[in-house]
């Protein structure tokens, strides 16, 4: 609560004036009024309320990996008449409310594997739904070396995070090794799967791929190949079953040989 008063209503249109302060760390404020009487026999429409927004310096939210190489971005916000709050990626809020109440967020070498999916998917709506201003630094742990590449943070950015193979570089041999055991029945095996065709999918078809699954014994559901059907082969990943116990030496043995 920001401020509140009581006021008297006459018959017809009232119009009051209202000043308040934020408390500078909301931009967004809700005001509402309530009326109070005893005779009134219908209460449904006795509040409203509406958003309004607080001027002041716009106030910039940095994340980074190392907070404390952000000193002269923030001295030169500050010279600029900017208010600017730096935090570790640990720091970051995992719902978009909270992000409204910046006009813009900035990333310093932040890699996705430090965020949920969850805050991934808070950054893309505060830029899409609501305007907000997205500043993304490059690092040796962002973009496509900080796995940026088909999630909500590539869709938030002008630039795609993977990259096109040149033809001198040469081509890579993955082999993915799942355990399947009874364990792992459930949302578990799914998270993996799915992770597992992420992979797929950032391969290119001068890569080969080769995907071992294992309970007591490993089992060959994709054999070494070219990756020239992606989705066939997310499709093999995806009728993946749990059962049986746990062996993963045999298992990390096939593929190493699939590999040889």
């Amino acid at each position: 609560m920001i401020s509140s008063r009581e006021i008297s209503v006459d018959v017809g249109e009232n119009v009051y004036e209202c000043d308040m302060t934020s408390n500078g760390k909301t931009k967004e404020i809700e005001v509402g009024a309530t009326v109070e009487t005893k005779d009134d026999t219908f209460v449904d429409n006795n509040s409203a309320s509406g958003l309004t927004l607080a001027d002041g310096k716009p106030r910039v939210l940095a994340i980074a990996s190392k907070p404390t190489n952000l000193r002269n971005f923030v001295a030169a916000l500050e010279s600029q008449d900017f208010s600017a709050e730096v935090r570790p990626i640990e720091g970051f809020p995992s719902d978009v409310a909270e992000l409204k109440n910046f006009d813009a967020v900035f990333f310093s070498d932040v890699p996705a594997t430090a965020l949920t999916l969850r805050q991934m998917e808070a950054i893309r709506a505060y830029v899409r739904d609501f305007g907000g201003g997205f500043l993304a630094a490059g690092g040796d742990s962002s973009f496509a070396l900080g796995g940026y590449a088909k999630i909500p943070l590539d869709d938030a950015l002008p630039l795609r995070s993977d990259f096109e193979k040149e033809k001198e570089k040469p081509s890579l041999a993955i082999a993915l090794v799942i355990d399947r055991s009874g364990s792992m029945e459930g949302e578990k095996l799914e998270l993996t799967k799915e992770a597992a065709k992420g992979v797929v999918e950032l391969l290119s078809p001068r890569d080969f791929i080769s995907v071992v699954a294992f309970d007591d014994a490993p089992r060959q559901v994709v054999p070494l190949q070219l990756v020239t059907s992606p989705s066939v082969i997310a499709e093999t990943i995806g009728s993946i079953v749990s059962s049986g116990s746990t062996n993963v030496y045999a298992a990390l043995n096939h593929a190493a040989e699939d590999l040889a």
